[in-house]
């Protein structure tokens, strides 16, 4: 990246409305036109994929989109989708047949291996059964066109899944079997809580998603817990994460001060510029002589300098400070929840088995439910899982939010600060430094060398 012209990522705006395939191609377009904005060490995968340090991790993420973008449940779901992933595919081979991927036939027309495998297996044979007749009866399922509304996103659903219940019965009793339909796919509970959460209308999390995309992802979930199930609102989901959420995460984080402490450097910049604009003026309309229009060269480059950083985020008080940053108003510590305070989780039992669902999804909610302030960030550093599923991401009732509106201005000017841990951040801030010196430099130099070759006046 030139030490020249290098800027931070540029903002992106976020979409209007429910996401579509259409808007988020435009995302990608803006991606692919500032992708040389973003250092390859702060990519998307390296963020999710707990590659990069404070200010830059994926809790600084998770923390930016709860409180500065206020669409967290994206982010949420994409990880929890993306660790569900993981755990289904962990899953062996006859748990996974009893959740075949979304249509039971590939692109070539030749049947799924899984479907395969559950033609094999005797003790699976009326599985596929079920699960063929379940795939007719859904294609006869009509999905809304866009726009169209309905009385409830549940109405079909509650109609099919009473037909399918049928159907399963008779066939699971003409073969012996005694266990229900859906719930012996495996993670079907933790399905149901997914959909609760993040694709029930008035959900806690309520994902942005039209009314199609959602019913057709309800109506793939009726049949399947298959990660596939997802794929058509994961790709949406993603492509807005990565287009538009995670560049404005990076423009955010490249900042190591607060508002107070952006407008008060910016203010003695532009103060500092003004000063030197003056003086040289004062000295070139009077008799002085020519060489003393050198002395406010100083306060030209000071002040340019701090105005140039401070438009790219940067307070150079902090910076010279070591690389500091500081404290976030959720980041500080509570006198009530001190560091050494054990999270609700500890208080809890684990599960002892990752097969154990119920003691999961129960685990989460009374984590979530117990959790605020520093506590619950702390809980959700050691336990990501916690950030799944809970409440909504509503932050107004947490103790941080009362004790910062009673902050003074000046307190607020001087929080307290933290050392910046990435290393590659370090270098962003290195280089946007250099940058403003260098650009700060030449400008000054520019502009006292204006008021240099005008004449001596001598008006004064």
């Amino acid at each position: 990246m030139s030490i020249l012209f290098y800027k931070r990522p540029s903002y992106v705006e976020p979409l209007k409305g429910p996401l579509r395939k259409n808007e988020c191609q435009k995302l990608v377009e803006k991606l692919y036109s500032g992708r040389s904005s973003i250092p390859e060490q702060f990519s998307f995968d390296n963020v999710v994929n707990h590659k990069t340090q404070p200010p830059c991790s994926l809790q600084d993420f998770m923390d930016y989109s709860v409180y500065i973008a206020h669409d967290a449940e994206n982010l949420q779901f994409f990880l929890w989708l993306k660790d569900y992933t993981k755990r289904f595919h962990a899953l062996k081979k006859e748990e996974q047949a009893l959740s075949p991927k979304r249509g039971l036939m590939d692109a070539n027309g030749k049947q799924d291996s899984q479907i395969s495998l559950m033609k094999k297996t005797p003790a699976l044979k009326s599985s596929y059964a079920f699960l063929t007749m379940s795939s007719e009866f859904a294609g006869s399922i009509q999905v809304p066109p866009e726009g169209r509304h309905a009385d409830s996103i549940f109405t079909s659903s509650t109609a099919s899944k009473s037909t399918l219940n049928e159907v399963a019965e008779n066939t699971l009793t003409q073969a012996g079997l005694t266990w229900q339909p859906f719930t012996v796919q495996p993670f079907r509970e933790e399905i149901s809580m997914v959909i609760s959460h993040y694709l029930a209308q008035s959900a806690p999390r309520e994902l942005n998603l039209s009314h199609r995309d959602r019913t057709a992802v309800l109506h793939a979930l009726q049949h399947t817990t298959h990660p596939s199930a997802f794929e058509s609102i994961s790709t949406i989901i993603e492509t807005v994460l990565r287009g538009q959420s995670h560049p404005n995460f990076i423009r955010w984080s490249i900042c190591n001060g607060n508002k107070p402490n952006t407008i008060f450097v910016r203010s003695v910049g532009v103060l500092n510029s003004v000063l030197g604009v003056l003086l040289e003026v004062f000295l070139t309309v009077s008799r002085k002589h020519r060489g003393l229009r050198l002395i406010p060269l100083l306060l030209l480059f000071i002040g340019l300098t701090c105005t140039i950083a401070s438009y790219k985020g940067l307070c150079l008080v902090l910076y010279s400070k070591g690389h500091m940053r500081r404290l976030r108003p959720w980041e500080e510590v509570d006198p009530a929840f001190p560091p050494s305070m054990p999270t609700s989780l500890q208080m809890l039992t684990t599960r002892n088995n990752n097969s154990d669902e119920e003691a999961t999804v129960a685990t989460t909610i009374h984590r979530s439910r117990n959790c605020s302030g520093l506590n619950r960030r702390q809980s959700s550093i050691a336990h990501p899982h916690e950030a799944y599923f809970g409440f909504g991401n509503e932050y107004a009732d947490e103790e941080w939010v009362k004790r910062y509106k009673k902050k003074s201005l000046l307190k607020k000017l001087f929080d307290d600060y933290t050392w910046i841990q990435d290393p590659g951040m370090r270098d962003v801030q290195n280089r946007i430094v250099r940058q403003s010196l260098l650009w700060g430099g030449i400008w000054a130099i520019v502009t006292m060398a204006g008021f240099v070759m005008l004449p001596v006046w001598g008006v004064i």
